[in-house]
């Protein structure tokens, strides 16, 4: 399979222009609410947020491909935002 290593065993997986989150280790999960674009300033705080159902969900967000670290609920924050921050 083609299957990036970071989605393996995904269940659920919805993603916007550089960040994606996956949803994985859950009984029937569905995304109710996905991230939604979002324009920020240089040094203002962005947020990216997910709503899903299903028993036992986890999460982990990326960006452009990689997992960040420590992004592992349902929503992920950035502040204050940097120029590599960005995504077009």
């Amino acid at each position: 399979s083609d299957t990036p290593p970071g989605l393996i065993g995904a269940k659920s997986v919805a993603a916007g222009l550089n960040f994606t989150v996956l949803i994985a280790d859950a009984v029937s999960p569905s995304i109710t609410n996905t991230p939604q674009s979002v324009g920020v300033g240089l040094g203002s705080t962005l947020v990216l947020s997910v709503e899903a159902v299903g028993a036992g969900l986890t999460y982990q967000w990326f960006k452009d491909g990689t997992a960040i670290p420590s992004a592992n609920g349902p929503s992920f924050s950035i502040a204050p935002v940097l120029p590599d921050n960005g995504g077009a």
